[in-house]
């Protein structure tokens, strides 16, 4: 149940009102996560994930393990300080999760843009790189050749 569901005919500055001011402040910034995460449902062009649907990887990468797309954690701000109106143009796609806390944890696309294109491209920098060590072992070994003669 929402916070605004369980205060009945209670007005919102009435809620906010009561109790100390830590209680006042905790409300205050639970009824705005309320207000954020249904503002974020509410885009069209924003895809909601679950939390569980993402298995992390090194160093900081968030795999959707239905689709093996890859992503990070976007650092930026999405909704004004304060607020739920969002900082940007809100036609912009946005890929985003409630986690356990309850808090929105907005996501950005990587590049490479799937788990196995990252894994393949770092396996091809892999395969060169040993194949410039073994070259350069190559030259040390015939410089050292000739040396000796």
């Amino acid at each position: 149940m929402s916070l605004m569901g369980r205060i009945g005919g209670l007005s919102r500055d009435t809620l906010l009102a009561e109790g100390t001011p830590d209680e006042v402040a905790a409300k205050e910034a639970a009824l705005l996560r309320e207000k954020r995460i249904e503002h974020a449902r509410s885009m069209r062009a924003w895809v909601e994930h679950r939390e569980t649907d993402f298995v992390r990887r090194p160093p900081a990468y968030l795999i959707h393990a239905g689709t093996d797309e890859a992503f990070t954690i976007y650092a930026g701000a999405v909704f004004d300080p304060g607020t739920a109106y969002v900082a940007f143009n809100a036609d912009i796609s946005m890929n985003w999760y409630v986690d356990a806390a309850g808090v929105i944890t907005f996501l950005e696309r990587c590049e490479p843009r799937t788990w196995s294109e990252l894994l393949e491209r770092r396996a091809a920098r892999e395969q060169r790189r040993l194949a410039e060590e073994a070259a350069r072992k190559a030259r040390r070994d015939e410089l050292r050749k000739g040396a000796r003669r």
